[in-house]
């Protein structure tokens, strides 16, 4: 025990060594969604998300995917900041049997550019930010990818129209043209 000394700090009744059930993770959160529908999975700029919505929403999200061709080993990255859109994004491409790639919003756009080539992703999950959109747009014509599916970061708050405005008074939010190759996640 003195070689974990931070097993001190766990509840009575946690056990370190408790074995882990080997399965697919998006029955761990349809479990959890399950066991504890309502309490609070994600809560984000005064926004909760319960289990059972979250799990909703990555479902919902998948069949969205599917709809763009998603299927097992077909590469989906997440180009995103970390907002409730990260989490569903990753389980909704995990249900649509895709491969889950991360990309950093802190790498050039070279750098991206040659990770979206040598992942072999075509399809990528983002945000109108001006920190990320922008280069993923300009990837999306010189390199192999050939869908943005493009969430707006108010559409995750508890109020997505003040938000939205704050972020455009701050000229953070980029204009999108929305065509087959620029999906909306929430389409109309």
């Amino acid at each position: 025990m003195a070689t974990l000394p931070w097993i001190a700090s766990y509840p009575p009744t946690l056990r370190w060594d408790t074995p882990i059930v080997q399965r697919p993770l998006t029955e761990i959160l349809d479990d959890a969604a399950r066991r504890w529908p309502q309490r609070a999975a994600l809560v984000f700029m005064g926004r909760e998300i319960s289990y059972q919505e979250l799990s909703e929403l990555s479902a919902r999200a998948a069949r969205g995917l599917q709809d763009l061709g998603v299927g097992p080993g077909v590469h989906v990255g997440l180009y995103l900041a970390n907002t409730p859109h990260y989490v569903i994004s990753f389980f909704a491409v995990l249900r649509a049997g895709g491969v889950v790639v991360n990309y950093s919003p802190l790498d050039a756009e070279r750098v991206l550019e040659h990770k979206i080539e040598d992942s072999q992703t075509d399809v990528l999950i983002t945000q109108d930010l001006v920190a990320l959109y922008p280069q993923m747009d300009r990837l999306l014509g010189r390199s192999r990818l050939k869908t943005l599916v493009i969430g707006s970061l108010a559409q995750m708050s508890a109020q997505p129209q003040a938000v939205e405005q704050q972020l455009r008074a701050a000229q953070q939010l980029s204009d999108v043209t929305w065509d087959e190759r620029h999906v909306s996640v929430s389409p109309p």
